[in-house]
């Protein structure tokens, strides 16, 4: 029997066996080519360091050589998966929702690569046209970022040198580094997402204020902690839902203001000695404009994700609050599902519990 030479369980195991769903675990294991064995557990390949890496070097042409070159100890299947985006198999790659951005940011840069004359016009024009037969076939699905390479920026850049034969796609890469694109790329995802739930927040601030209005004098029982207090009207309570939504708007609109600007240029947070131009690409990408420090955008690229997932959490736990309230007033007992107009009003002091 076959065990893990660092976690002695037995072979083949765990997670392994998945990434064949057609056969059995075993039978799997039996026809995979010694290096694509692993423990399913622990992650460890079955073969050592040393031949692990010769092996997979002799099966890898040197121009289509891994991201990592040949020098380096292989990691495992897991490990390439995790750094490539792909470690939640049934969700795909993380990186291919980064694709139309990322094709943004090479048509941006390659237009100010043009305009300052670091490219020539003809590089330029071959390079469009290759960008624009990859959105092509990412819009019919043909384009799938692939894990050995990593990232989105080296798959695009990959497509246009070795399935285009465009040459000109490797000095796309001029005056930048994988370190401004991913946190402009990312930039850009985020604001368009930023700006639709702006508008689903602004709509829903909408019909709860337009319901309130329809029942500023459909009295109800206030409730404090879920027992009966001073009466209050159905309006009172849309309108304050509508308040907390409002608050998350103008965290958003915080939010765009604060990260609407390029990193694009920064590249490994010292920027270039190439005659670039900040500016172009910014307003390109619909920015305010350049990053005016090029090492705070990539030393705190994480800040936008943060800022933006606090937001969310604010907002989740309002939407939350509104729905286990409006599930509550639903129930029978709580006289609410219907809420009756009434011509006079009411006053009444808080009772006891």
């Amino acid at each position: 029997m076959n065990t893990c030479r660092v976690c002695a369980e037995p072979q083949p195991a765990g997670a392994w066996g998945n990434a064949f769903p057609d056969l059995s675990p075993l039978v799997a294991w039996e026809q995979a080519p010694l290096e694509q064995r692993y423990c399913g557990v622990c992650g460890t390949p079955v073969c050592d360091d040393d031949a692990l890496d010769r092996l997979q070097s002799q099966q890898l042409d040197t121009s289509t050589s891994r991201l990592y070159g040949t020098s380096l100890v292989s990691p495992t299947p897991e490990v390439v998966a995790f750094m490539a985006g792909w470690d939640v198999a049934t969700k795909g790659a993380a990186d291919q929702a980064l694709v139309p951005f990322d094709l943004w940011v090479n048509r941006a840069h390659t237009r100010m690569l043009v305009a300052q004359s670091i490219l020539t016009r003809a590089q330029g024009q071959a390079i469009f046209r290759g960008l624009a037969e990859l959105e092509q076939r990412y819009r019919a699905g043909q384009f799938v970022v692939r894990a050995a390479l990593e990232d989105v920026h080296t798959n695009i850049e990959k497509f246009l040198t070795d399935e285009l034969g465009i040459e000109a796609g490797l000095a796309m890469h001029t005056a930048r580094s994988r370190n401004d694109q991913v946190v402009t790329d990312m930039r850009l995802w985020m604001r368009a997402r930023v700006l639709n739930l702006a508008r689903l927040c602004l709509g829903l601030m909408q019909a709860l204020t337009s319901v309130a209005r329809m029942h500023l004098d459909s009295v109800m029982t206030g409730y404090t902690h879920h027992q009966h207090a001073t009466i209050s009207t159905f309006g009172h309570h849309l309108a304050a839902y509508a308040e907390a939504i409002r608050r998350v708007v103008q965290r958003l609109h915080f939010w765009y203001e604060t990260f609407n600007y390029s990193p694009l240029g920064c590249v490994t947070g010292f920027s270039t000695t190439l005659p670039i131009d900040r500016h172009l690409t910014a307003e390109l990408l619909g920015c305010y404009g350049p990053e005016p420090n090029s090492i705070d955008p990539i030393t705190s690229r994480w800040e936008p994700e943060a800022e933006l997932a606090q937001i969310l959490a604010v907002l989740l736990a309002h939407l939350s609050s509104m729905a286990q309230t409006f599930i509550l007033l639903s129930r029978k007992s709580s006289a609410c599902s219907s809420c009756i107009r009434v011509s006079a009003p009411v006053a009444a002091s808080c009772p006891r519990r």
